[in-house]
């Protein structure tokens, strides 16, 4: 993907994430998350040559994800006083915010 920031690729990355979250990662593979994507073979090899750069693609998506559940959080209450509070809570409920990034984030 190399710093391409596109709907289909963000699409890809999508579907790569409800998969490696629905299926683990014994079961991640380039057809399953074509399917779920709904993007040809060819279009998928387009924007990832292999499952290591969709499953990269996913880490730097998760973190993202977390990185603006965090500022999201910070912006709703900013107090340099309740900082801490606002960041633990947040981090505490970051499955609400990103459901699938979570259960990615707590496989084996």
């Amino acid at each position: 993907m190399a710093g391409q920031t596109n709907g289909t690729a963000n699409k890809i990355v999508e579907a790569a994430l409800h998969t490696l979250a629905r299926q683990g990662p014994e079961n991640f593979s380039m057809a399953g998350i074509g399917r779920q994507a709904g993007v040809s073979r060819r279009t998928l090899y387009r924007y990832f040559h292999n499952s290591d750069e969709v499953l990269q693609a996913v880490a730097v998506h998760v973190g993202d994800s977390y990185t603006n559940a965090i500022e999201a959080a910070v912006a709703a209450d900013p107090a340099p006083e309740r900082r801490v509070e606002v960041l633990l809570y947040a981090t505490a409920h970051f499955g609400d915010y990103a459901p699938a990034a979570l259960a990615v984030l707590q496989m084996d």
